[in-house]
């Protein structure tokens, strides 16, 4: 878990360094969320059987993203799934 958390900072951390990310966010605590999101997921679909537990995850993680994408960064959220659909929550 530990590694994962530092993977997850890291490229926080290079797609600040890149000017895609905000420097104002802290890492550590992105990473977190992000991490929290997808083991919440996780949860949701094997105990509940849950279907549009990652689709709403992965919504919410690109929620941040979006929120914390620079001027250079927010394109490179649009080519990266341009056709995104929003599961209803």
């Amino acid at each position: 878990m530990k590694e994962w958390l530092t993977t997850l900072r890291g490229a926080i951390i290079e797609a600040q360094n890149a000017g895609q990310l905000n420097k104002d966010i802290d890492p550590t605590q992105l990473a977190f969320e992000f991490n929290s999101l997808e083991l919440g997921a996780n949860w949701a679909f094997q105990l509940y059987g849950d279907l549009k537990a990652f689709t709403r995850a992965r919504n919410a993680i690109r929620e941040r993203l979006d929120r914390y994408a620079t001027t250079a960064g927010a394109p490179l959220l649009s080519a990266a799934n341009p056709k995104r659909s929003r599961a209803p929550a």
